[in-house]
């Protein structure tokens, strides 16, 4: 991680994303995003959002912070299966 990137997200420790087990390769891409979305504007995050609305456990792999449109139909998805 960049030293001057201080996130302020409560899961980046444990974030797969942040932690680059899912942006291996990307590097340009990953420390963009992770500017926006771990450092800064991580209630944002399409990670973030299914964490707190469904579970840490509906948290797909492929799930990158800026994929508003899946985190939404996940968390739709969870609420029509859990009845909440």
């Amino acid at each position: 991680m960049d030293i001057t990137m201080t996130p302020k997200c409560e899961f980046y420790q444990v974030c797969p994303f942040f932690t680059d087990s899912l942006v291996a390769g990307m590097p340009s891409t990953a420390k963009l995003l992770k500017e926006r979305y771990c450092c800064d504007a991580y209630s944002k995050c399409a990670r973030y959002r299914v964490t707190l609305d469904a579970g840490e456990q509906y948290v797909e792999d492929s799930l990158f912070p800026n994929h508003d449109e899946k985190a939404q139909t996940i968390i739709a998805r969870v609420k029509r299966e859990t009845g909440s």
